[in-house]
């Protein structure tokens, strides 16, 4: 059996540059993330999720830091020789405090994700009509996104075009 689908396999990869040169196929690639995060748009995009992220990360540290300083209380309190039930209290509270700073952080990271992938999706929504308009340009039958490629040669990059006309189209 895997010699038969090595046998297949072989006679494919052997037929593949004889067909490719019948068909005048014109392939070319976008580096789609670069596209993304090079035009204007998504420049700017990046920029308010940065701050927007600086921010919430601000909140997130002075948090923790007022953690430590009430975790540095219970110690002395434990040295001090305070009551088994008031520090038991003390730590259940500083426990669930841990906890919703923890689930505070989970939320703000996946929020952030969230609205990075919004920004993407409506930014790739305007790109592929340009991607297409490209295609008929340049006359390539594929365009295909770099991250999926293995090796192409330069010459077959489009990603620059694309961040022109997008900016241009997207002023």
């Amino acid at each position: 059996m895997n010699l038969l689908r090595t046998l297949i396999f072989g006679v494919i990869l052997s037929a593949s540059p004889a067909l490719a040169q019948q068909s005048d196929a014109r392939i070319g690639i976008v580096r789609l993330q670069d596209a993304l995060t090079g035009c204007k748009e998504g420049k700017a995009a990046r920029q308010k999720l940065q701050a927007d992220f600086r921010g919430k990360q601000n909140q997130l540290k002075n948090r923790e830091s007022a953690l430590k300083r009430r975790y540095e209380q219970l110690e002395k309190q434990k040295a001090g020789g305070a009551s088994e039930n008031k520090l038991r209290e003390d730590l259940a509270s500083f426990q669930k405090s841990v906890l919703e700073a923890q689930q505070l952080r989970a939320k703000l990271q996946q929020d952030l994700a969230g609205k990075e992938a919004e920004l993407t999706r409506k930014i790739l929504a305007k790109m592929k009509p340009l991607i297409a308009k490209i295609a008929r340009k340049g006359g390539y039958t594929v365009i295909l996104d770099a991250g999926q490629v293995l090796h192409a040669p330069d010459d077959l990059d489009v990603t620059d075009k694309l961040i022109r006309l997008y900016d241009k189209e997207n002023p």
